[in-house]
């Protein structure tokens, strides 16, 4: 397996729930394919250099993965089902960052 980094923009009108519960849906799939969700960056609400499908803001946020290239190439194609404004996944030559126990204890790396 190798190692990717998929960075992704949401609406930003959806809530943390929302957020949460999509990369749930995303633990799940990869799951499923034998591929793991190492950790997710999540950057929060930016301005977007021009409109996308009508929205000015989007939410970013950065999912590592551990996955064979077939996986991710099914994880892009679920994540645009998903509501996903737009989607970059590219490939790491070096493992992805290990939230530390002081971010995980804040809720802020899932």
């Amino acid at each position: 397996m190798a190692y990717y980094e998929m960075t992704f923009a949401l609406r930003s009108a959806w809530s943390e729930e929302e957020r949460a519960e999509l990369l749930e849906r995303l633990k799940s799939f990869l799951g499923e394919r034998n591929a793991e969700l190492v950790n997710v960056e999540e950057t929060g609400i930016r301005r977007l250099g021009y409109q996308v499908d009508g929205e000015k803001d989007a939410y970013f946020a950065i999912a590592y993965l551990d996955a064979e290239p077939s996986s991710v190439a099914a994880c892009q194609k679920f994540m645009k089902t998903q509501g996903v404004l737009r989607l970059m996944t590219v490939k790491r030559k070096t493992p992805p960052p290990v939230p530390s126990e002081e971010e995980d204890s804040h809720g802020s790396a899932e």
